[in-house]
């Protein structure tokens, strides 16, 4: 929306629109006009009873990098899965709760972000805190929520961060390339495990529950997602990192976190 008011003083609106797309517009009435005001809110609550906030309805930035759309994205994208889940008694109704758990405290990290964008492009003398890089807002968030097991890693997240792909559990799984897909390519609306060809054990104990299995050759992937040969992964419907083992470890550990964080104990 144009602002049709330069410092108190009421200006044509057409004028104003031909200045920006460099012609006169014709055949247009102007009903109304107001002011806009970069702002920044989050709800306190993303979840109350059957309602569930999502996007806009949920939090609102300054346009700092279209963050505001690519988190109503990764909002919807973390309930689908999880409203899913536990419509079609896949999972636990606690399930839903995670929710608020992880989206909240994200809603409320783009609000603070985006208004110290916001402030250094208008005013970029203006001291400010430590600020994330576009892509690490977007793309580099840490859920903490009973649907994560963390591995005792250190914040993936931390004010001031420039993006970097981490597979540290409660972070998107890192884009890699293996043979003609992404590794992204492989998580759609299944829990899915990755491990390499010595990961035989986590896949066995793993058979009897509703996980997709996928066997990666090769190195590279490993090195992104820190795990050794026989290491393993479990990755959620939405991309998220939900457990990660670097070594063997204990392989009936695995089909523990399936059944306690990602179906709640479904009766």
């Amino acid at each position: 929306m144009l602002n049709l008011r330069d410092s108190g003083r009421e200006e044509d609106p057409l004028l104003l629109i031909e200045r920006a797309v460099g012609t006169r517009p014709r055949g247009v009435e102007v009903l109304g006009d107001s002011r806009w005001t970069a702002a920044a809110q989050n709800a306190t609550s993303y979840h109350a009873g059957a309602a569930f906030l999502v996007g806009d309805a949920a939090h609102r930035f300054p346009p700092a990098g279209a963050t505001g759309i690519s988190t109503a994205m990764h909002d919807t994208h973390n309930l689908a899965w999880k409203l899913a889940a536990v419509l079609h008694r896949q999972a636990g109704a606690a399930l839903l709760d995670t929710y608020q758990q992880e989206r909240q405290p994200v809603g409320a990290r783009n609000a603070g972000e985006t208004t110290s964008q916001w402030r250094q492009f208008t005013n970029p003398q203006a001291p400010l805190p430590p600020m994330r890089d576009i892509r690490q807002i977007d793309m580099g968030y840490h859920h903490h929520s009973n649907a994560v097991v963390p591995d005792g890693s250190p914040d993936a997240d931390p004010p001031g961060t420039t993006y970097t792909q981490s597979a540290t559990p409660g972070c998107r799984a890192p884009h890699v390339w293996t043979r003609s897909r992404s590794t992204i390519d492989l998580f759609d609306r299944d829990i899915v495990l990755l491990t390499g060809p010595d990961g035989a054990a986590w896949r066995t104990a793993l058979a009897q529950t509703p996980v997709i299995s996928h066997v990666l050759s090769g190195d590279t992937w490993r090195d992104v997602y820190g795990i050794g040969k026989d290491g393993a992964v479990l990755i959620r419907p939405d991309g998220i990192v939900a457990w990660r083992s670097a070594s063997s470890g204990n392989p009936e550990a695995a089909t523990t976190v399936v059944s306690d964080s990602l179906l709640f104990h479904l009766p």
